[in-house]
């Protein structure tokens, strides 16, 4: 446990953030005189005189058989705390709080903790305990039996009105101060308070009215919904009712934990030290906590099997609004579907008239083409010669701007193309003066080579080189990428260049070049392949590869196949023929 505290002072120091505060700090004090006479003060005390009122007020007077002191810090948005930090470290040892609180407040764990079970608790050790409620407020107090002292720290965001309800609780449970977990009793009852009149106020207010809107419900369930109701806005409703009621369940949840503890009897140990009179005084008040909870837990398990009765209806509801948009969407594309409909029937009707027009057109063009043909002056009708000798000229124009029209227009349309096989031809031109270039110099450094070894020169490392070379450019073999792009003349370059004919295929749908020329049925490239030895029978792909035979046949290439057929391609698991 130790290690724990450690590590929680550790992560304090770290994260946790202070800032100086605005105003006084407020201070409630509840204390029980031995007759039975209880004394409620409340204080604003401003930061330099905060300790000292606390330590003016400790349990010294010995009438007091028991106190509560609790001090109200203000958190920001930020999760900073509004009091300087040596201030907050001595009023928590002057409250005597455990340290791993310090984790449990930096981190805002949610729940209800405790630090040590009452019935293993020492009279003169305190027991702390620990509650929050996300987004709301946290408490955190010690009780130590020796004195009946409880000392807590109410820790809430500025100008929430939270712990003035929690205040008026517990000054009407005061006579309960001598009992630990008497802070998390008045936490619970505020708690369940605040449930009741949220789920009363807003979640069931919500439901009813969605509910009405949308006409599916027990006793609507035959009316039709809101022709004008606006789904989205009902399903944001009925989306933020769903995170509402979530939250409310957690906080059932949290009220149960908190009634399982304040079922515990105190600790017998703690009998001798207080003597018979205060243990009897304990145990009465115990008994009367005890049935003021089980009043509590039936309140608790009613509103929770009510909440969850919500969250169903609230799920039903999310489902009908799901349904209402779908139809509406499915509406809405059929009026769609009706509005394209009309649509093409007007395109149809337009697409007619156009027709209309270029058959008319058809019709009138040849007799306004010769109209305009015999007006021109380089014709005379009246004369014995119709035709000048300068009518050429009409022609010499008309037919080449013609042509440079329709070479325009082909040119806008198809750009793209152009300008890719532009780019295509550009790039085998540099990749075949490069193979080349570094080709003719290995060749040269091999002639050298074999010169100094008597004549011998190795074609094989020429070869492997320039096609490791062609491999990076076409990332696979070089070969079957020009055999794929269908250029013959690239083909042939390469295979002078001394690229691989044979390179195996791709473990996975790869393909040899010749079974690729295969299945493309390109006869004159696999001539090629052929005349320079490519293997006709070599394997296919480990997964979903095929033989040249096999790919020629399986896309019915009949010249391919009969060409295979005639260089002695196999047919079965013989074809495979050693490389």
């Amino acid at each position: 446990m130790d290690g724990l505290r450690k590590g929680a002072r550790e992560s304090f120091d770290a994260h946790q953030i202070f800032r100086p505060p605005k105003d006084t700090y407020e201070l409630l004090q509840i204390s029980k005189a031995e007759d039975g006479e209880f004394g409620i003060t409340e204080n604003a005390v401003p930061e330099d005189k905060i300790l000292d009122v606390i330590r003016s007020r400790s349990p010294s007077n010995a009438t007091l058989t028991a106190q509560l002191r609790l001090l109200i810090i203000k958190r920001r948005p930020d999760e900073a705390l509004l009091i300087d930090k040596d201030v907050f470290w001595d009023i928590f040892r002057e409250f005597r709080l455990d340290p791993y609180l310090l984790y449990l407040i930096s981190a805002r764990v949610d729940g209800f903790h405790r630090i040590g079970p009452l019935e293993r608790t020492d009279v003169a050790s305190p027991v702390n305990f620990y509650i929050n409620i996300r987004g709301s407020h946290l408490v955190c107090w010690s009780y130590s039996p020796a004195d009946a002292i409880t000392n807590a720290l109410f820790i809430c965001r500025p100008g929430t009105l939270r712990y003035e309800s929690f205040l008026g609780e517990l000054r009407l449970q005061k006579t309960l101060i001598d009992q630990p977990l008497l802070v998390g009793f008045v936490c619970g009852i505020d708690l369940m308070k605040q449930i009741d009149r949220e789920i009363n106020d807003e979640v069931f207010a919500s439901l009813l009215n969605v509910e009405s809107k949308t006409s599916h419900s027990s006793w609507s369930a035959h009316e039709q919904p809101h022709r004008r109701t606006n789904l989205a806005i009902l399903s944001n409703i009925m989306s933020a009712t769903a995170v509402v009621i979530s939250l409310h369940l957690r906080y059932w949840e949290l009220m149960r934990s908190i009634i399982s503890a304040l079922c515990e009897q105190p600790s017998e140990k703690w009998q001798d030290t207080l003597g018979k009179q205060r243990w009897a005084e304990l145990l009465e008040n115990f008994e009367v906590l005890h049935e003021a909870t089980c009043v509590i837990h039936s309140s608790v398990t009613t509103g929770m099997a009510f909440t969850e009765s919500l969250q169903q209806r609230t799920k039903t509801q999310l489902s009908v609004l799901f349904n209402l948009i779908a139809k509406e969407d499915a509406n809405a594309n059929i009026e769609l579907a009706k509005d394209s409909k009309t649509l093409a029937i007007s395109s149809k009707h337009d697409s007619s008239s156009m027709k209309t027009v270029a058959v008319m057109t058809m019709a009138f063009l040849p007799g306004t083409f010769f109209a305009a043909l015999f007006a021109l002056p380089l014709l005379q009708w009246t004369e014995p010669g119709v035709i000048r000798r300068n009518f050429w000229i009409y022609w010499a124009f008309t037919l080449p701007f013609t042509a440079l029209i329709f070479l325009l227009w082909i040119a806008i349309t198809k750009r793209q193309v152009i300008r890719r096989r532009l780019e295509n031809r550009k790039q085998r031109i540099r990749v075949v003066r490069r193979a080349t270039a570094i080709s003719q110099q290995d060749h040269d450094s091999e002639s050298e080579a074999s010169d100094r070894n008597g004549g011998v020169m190795s074609v094989s490392k020429r070869k492997s080189f320039v096609d490791a070379f062609l491999r990076r450019r076409y990332s696979r073999p070089s070969v079957q990428a020009a055999v794929e792009e269908g250029d013959i003349e690239l083909v042939q370059k390469l295979l002078n260049l001394g690229a691989l004919v044979n390179s195996p295929a791709a473990a996975r749908k790869g393909v040899t070049a010749l079974q690729l020329a295969a299945i493309h049925c390109s006869i004159e490239e696999a001539r090629l392949l052929l005349s320079v030895g490519a293997a006709i029978n070599a394997p296919g792909a480990a997964i979903g590869g095929r033989r040249a035979l096999e790919g020629a046949a399986e896309h019915s290439r009949i010249y391919m196949i009969q060409l295979m057929g005639s260089r002695g391609a196999l047919i079965g698991p013989d074809s495979i023929e050693s490389q």
